[in-house]
């Protein structure tokens, strides 16, 4: 792994083990191999979620970090631009499911 990245979290699953978080050494950068809103928003058995307690209060930890972080920032979207973006992106359709292109 580069010395500008930092592992900061492992997972240790029956399937495998990897790095499933990192932040960057040098630069403000912050790196998932998860999706951490699937705790408190995916209900769907297939997908084996943890909806424990502990696993709710620790994405909602990580979305006000990210949250946080972006408040440090002066930078400003304009509203018309992401609209025209978001109204640009594919939508594909799995079954029950929709994801978007990006």
């Amino acid at each position: 792994m580069s010395t500008r990245l930092v592992p900061v979290g492992l997972s240790n699953s029956e399937e495998a083990h990897y790095v499933s978080m990192v932040e960057g050494s040098k630069h403000p950068l912050i790196g998932f191999a998860f999706r951490p809103d699937k705790t408190m928003y995916v209900f769907e058995q297939e997908d084996k979620v943890d909806h424990s307690h502990g696993a709710r209060r620790h994405s909602q930890k990580i979305a006000h970090f990210f949250v946080d972080q972006a408040r440090l920032s002066d930078n400003v979207v304009d509203e018309n631009v992401l609209i025209k973006q978001v109204n640009n992106l594919k939508k594909i359709r799995e079954g029950k499911k929709f994801y978007f292109e990006v």
